[in-house]
């Protein structure tokens, strides 16, 4: 038996399909924003003026085949969620769980909207020694505004479009007429049911079984 490490959204699709769900735990606390500060001066009728001292915001994300902005595959979990909740606040949901049940290794999914992050161990059993493995964005594309994918990626792209952007494209099937089209460039997009718009765009290692 082997194992692929597939799409993590296609793990719920397929989850969805047999009737299992996963346990999204939400405990983490909403980061507030820094308070500005603001500086005075002086001018020249005597009046004083009060100019707001601007907050940086966080440089964006952009999604790759390699990972997410600076943050390449194989990174550790603690510094790499650390990062993204920097940029990305605190994520709506934390699931742990053991992953595939035919290849079992302990998964972390941190969720913001429909945009997901993997992290994933070598063991079945519960670690903190994880990697992050992948990303993906779940239809509808609902992410945080910071998130952009690499050119010449969208989100809309249909598979026909792919084909004549990536001349390595290659495509598979996950029962059906589900297609996975591979554009050689370590990004993936899943399209249910023959459908023209995907369902799911993933980079990394795929996070399914067979």
């Amino acid at each position: 038996m082997r194992r692929l490490t597939p799409l993590a959204g296609l793990i719920l699709i397929a989850a969805a399909v047999s009737g299992c769900s996963l346990l999204g735990i939400n405990t983490d606390r909403q980061t507030l924003p820094p308070m500005s500060s603001t500086s005075s001066t002086q001018s020249p009728l005597g009046q004083t003026s009060v100019t707001p001292t601007p907050v940086s915001k966080p440089a964006g994300l952009v999604l790759t085949g390699k990972g997410l902005g600076t943050l390449a595959f194989g990174s550790a979990v603690a510094p790499a969620e650390a990062s993204l909740r920097g940029i990305l606040g605190a994520p709506s949901s934390v699931d742990e769980n053991a992953g595939c049940a035919l290849s079992p290794a302990w998964t972390r999914t941190l969720s913001w909207q429909n945009f997901r992050v993997i992290f994933e161990g070598t063991v079945a059993t519960k670690t903190t020694m994880l990697t992050l493995r992948a990303w993906e964005l779940r239809s509808p594309f609902n992410k945080p505004e910071m998130l952009t994918l690499a050119a010449p990626l969208t989100t809309t792209m249909t598979l026909a479009q792919l084909e004549s952007n990536f001349p390595n494209l290659t495509q598979s099937t996950l029962g059906g007429d589900d297609t996975i089209a591979d554009t050689g460039a370590g990004i993936f997009y899943y399209y249910p049911g023959g459908a023209q718009a995907a369902g799911v765009i993933a980079g990394g290692a795929m996070m399914t079984c067979e």
